[in-house]
């Protein structure tokens, strides 16, 4: 007679075998490396709602778990610096440093926080004002020392101006004297966005994106270009500052060619990070050049127009050609088809751009509804204005990309192939055939 196995045995087993499963998660989800990836979403979830004081108690919990993370210790120092709290982000960045006398990186970063003025020899007037490389939001506390030989420099008085600006100038020295203005490294730039990214990055060198971008680095000063781990994410973000303004045209068409690549790859596999890419677009300050794409776009190129954009006390004067002058020079190449100049009740009501924040402007569109040619050229009274005002010309070429691209794909090409560009206080868009040197022609005025 054949005997039956104890139901009770079998219960057992399968109890047993429950236990230690369950024994095993715990164990894996208090594990350090995991304790630190809950936290840190918890972190990236308080530094996008700006709430930074919760943000930085989170990330001392989690410098006790890992007291040897440097990816933690520059979170800590760049949340220290948004929440205005220089002192505190010296202070702890000194701390760190200490800890870890080798760590380059670190170094490098404690550097930036105390930027020096070093004067050499040779003779040469400096009229721009100084200011610290990397900063951002409003500072407490601010100082600078300048030390040098009285009896080779002269020191011109302060100069204080009806905005409360302050301004010195120097007759010192050339090449060797280093005055940090807003040339902020790509690189610590990118420092300063890694908290706001939802995903692990990698940072490629200048072999890939020679050969996978055609970008050539030695037409760079420095440059960033990070993506994501995971192939299943399109987080990208690209910083590329150009040694000759004359370069950043093409690098701006270079970096569209990565997002259009990155889009044909997405349309029809992952339609969820498609939308994350034809969302995005790339933008231009000065000599830099970037582009973002990710699901938090939005805060990091606001902090690295932040970084870029001199401030009221810091502010660099360029040029003040009036956007008519700039647009009659473009007119007279032969360029653009027929064009009808509109007004500022039309920009007020079609695009949501109030004139009274301008110096001046040109919003020019075709008289040929069939043409996609358009040229804006809007220039800031406040530097402050510039991002709202690149964002509302971002928003004009999307509209018009939706409106074409079903209809007429030839034009609709023209549209994803450009994007908004910035400059001190001018913010421009071209949107033609002939965009590059169209936008060439913009930039030679104004840079």
């Amino acid at each position: 007679m054949e005997k039956k196995s104890s139901p009770i045995i079998s219960i057992s087993v399968v109890t047993v075998i429950l236990l230690a499963a369950l024994v095993g998660i715990l164990v894996y989800f208090n594990l350090p490396a995991q304790r630190i990836r809950r936290m840190l979403k918890t972190t990236n979830k308080y530094i996008a709602e700006e709430n930074y004081d919760e943000a930085i108690l989170t990330l001392k919990k989690m410098l006790v778990i890992d007291p040897k993370n440097e990816y933690l210790y520059v979170m800590l120092a760049n949340t220290y610096e948004k929440n205005g709290d220089i002192d505190k982000e010296i202070e702890f960045l000194q701390e760190a440093v200490t800890l870890m006398p080798d760590n380059q990186n670190l170094a490098e970063i404690f550097s930036d926080v105390n930027p020096e003025v070093t004067i050499s020899e040779a003779e040469v007037t400096y009229k721009e004002p100084v200011s610290k490389n990397g900063y951002e939001g409003e500072h407490k506390k601010d100082t600078n020392v300048i030390r040098f030989d009285e009896s080779k420099h002269h020191l011109n008085e302060w100069v204080n101006e009806t905005d409360g600006a302050m301004i010195v100038e120097t007759v010192t020295s050339a090449e060797e004297t280093k005055i940090r203005t807003s040339g902020a490294e790509p690189s610590a730039i990118y420092r300063q966005v890694l908290g706001l990214l939802s995903c692990g990055m990698i940072s490629v060198d200048a072999n890939y994106i020679k050969n996978y971008y055609g970008i050539d680095a030695s037409q760079l000063e420095g440059y960033v270009f990070a993506m994501s781990e995971d192939v299943t994410h399109v987080d990208t973000v690209a910083i590329l500052k150009a040694k000759d303004a004359s370069s950043v045209a093409a690098l701006a068409g270079q970096l569209s060619a990565v997002q259009q690549q990155k889009a044909q790859e997405l349309q029809d596999y992952l339609p969820d990070q498609y939308q994350i890419v034809a969302a995005s677009s790339v933008k231009t300050y000065g000599n830099y050049v970037y582009l973002v794409m990710a699901p938090n776009a939005a805060a990091i190129e606001r902090t690295i127009v932040d970084t870029l954009t001199p401030t009221v006390e810091t502010r660099v004067h360029t040029s003040d050609v009036d956007p008519g002058a700039i647009y009659s020079q473009v007119i007279n190449t032969g360029l653009l088809p027929g064009m009808i100049t509109v007004d500022a009740n039309y920009i007020e009501n079609y695009y949501g751009i109030d004139a009274s924040q301008l110096d001046g402007y040109v919003f020019a569109i075709p008289e040929d509804v069939t043409h996609a040619d358009t040229v804006a050229i809007l220039k800031a009274k406040n530097a402050t204005n510039v991002p709202a005002l690149a964002e509302q010309l971002s928003a004009v070429q999307q509209q018009k990309a939706q409106e074409l691209q079903e209809y007429m794909p030839d034009q609709y090409q023209i549209v994803a192939a450009s994007s908004v560009k910035t400059y001190g206080n001018y913010v421009y868009l071209v949107m033609s055939p002939y965009a590059a040197a169209i936008e060439q022609i913009i930039a030679s005025n104004i840079s």
